[in-house]
Formats: structure tokens, sequence, C-alpha cells
């Protein structure tokens, strides 16, 4: 399940200021939205560690040096950026 959430991880990475090498960062508090669920699971802390999700927990997570960002009220989705398509330009 953790890879499904990787292509999100690097969106959220690629975001960073001027393209600045991947930092490990620690979303915290956020709702996880799944294909698998039907409601999103939350809150939870995802941890990122080089560019890749290292873990998914419901405690805390101790990430010495990580960008700290605070999901609450917000929802981290799998595949989000592949999941929209129109169709008149697949054809």
């Amino acid at each position: 399940m953790p890879t499904r959430f990787l292509n999100v991880a690097i969106f959220l990475l690629a975001l960073s200021p001027l393209g600045v090498a991947a930092t490990d960062l620690l979303i915290e508090n956020v709702a996880i939205v799944s294909p698998e669920q039907a409601r999103a699971t939350g809150p939870r802390n995802v941890l990122i560690l080089d560019g890749r999700i290292a873990s998914i927990s419901d405690r805390p997570i101790e990430a010495k040096g990580a960008q700290r960002l605070n999901g609450r009220n917000k929802f981290l989705a799998p595949g989000i950026m592949d999941s929209h398509v129109h169709v008149s330009d697949a054809v």
C-alpha cells in the first residue's frame, strides 16, 4: 500500500522551492484517501525519507531534521495527478 502514495510524495517534493533537492518530510495529522477504502482514514502521520514513503502511522513519528507539514483538515490521495484524464485528449 505505501507504494501507492509514492506519486503524491514525489508531487509534493517537486513543489519544494526552487527545485531544491528532496528533503525528509513528515506530514502530520493528514487524512489518507485510498481507492481501497470507502472513507478517508485519519488522522495519520506520513514520513517521507529520500523521496520515498518510509512510514505511515496513527501514532507520532520521530523524525529529527525532517521538514514538518501540518496536514490537519487536508487530504493525501494516491495518484491524484494520474487520475484526471480528458477523454477527448486521449482519443
